[in-house]
């Protein structure tokens, strides 16, 4: 069977090195999305709470800016979370990507499209004991 586009697109080194950091940001911003649905908040919220304006959370958000792992930090501290990461492999994903495969439900999270980002992540909610 001939290889797809995106098939031969993963054959090449650096392909697979770019589409692994677009992922983590389209799964980083799916997340954040995610929270901020469940948890009722908007956008303009948690400007506020970072001391940022809206439109610095959407270029955040939309892949725009180049996010530190302080700022990830603050965005989810903002949304009383925190992020849990686990490395694995890159082959085991490329190996999955070939399949047309997603991994099986671990407790972990990859929120990028159907293939996942290479870099699973866990979503830790703060728990606050009340005084």
């Amino acid at each position: 069977m001939a290889k797809t586009f995106f098939e031969k697109f993963l054959t090449d080194k650096e392909s697979q090195r770019i589409y692994q950091q677009e992922g983590l940001i389209v799964d980083f911003a799916e997340m954040v999305h995610e929270l901020m649905e469940k948890k009722g908040v908007k956008k303009k919220d948690v400007a506020k709470e970072l001391g940022v304006s809206a439109s610095q959370v959407t270029q955040w958000l939309d892949g725009a800016a180049n996010l530190q792992l302080r700022t990830i930090s603050d965005i989810l501290f903002a949304l009383d979370s925190k992020l849990k990461m686990e490395a694995e492999p890159l082959r085991e994903i490329l190996k999955l990507i070939g399949k047309n495969a997603k991994p099986k439900n671990t407790g972990w999270t990859s929120l990028h499209g159907q293939f996942g980002s290479g870099i699973p992540i866990r979503l830790a909610e703060t728990e606050y004991n009340a005084a």
